[in-house]
């Protein structure tokens, strides 16, 4: 049998003003953003070399995206 996967999660750490994707317990990358009325603007991505090669900045960019559609931005 092999081991479970860790689970992958897209979350947003706003005291850092960052969305973060985590594996398992650890920040695997993150999305830098600002916000001005009504819009929220991602400004650096980042998917640290560990984790590079995996899909995880798609899986982050997503996770941006309904994050910011889920609460009416754009």
């Amino acid at each position: 049998m092999s081991p479970q996967e860790p689970t992958t999660t897209v979350v947003d750490a706003a005291e850092r003003r960052r969305y973060e994707i985590r594996v398992g317990d650890a920040v695997a990358g993150y999305a830098l953003y600002r916000d001005a009325p009504g819009t929220r603007v991602v400004v650096h991505t980042e998917i640290a070399a560990a984790h590079e090669g995996g899909g995880l900045g798609s899986r982050l960019a997503a996770g941006v995206l309904d994050d910011i559609g889920r609460t009416g931005g754009r």
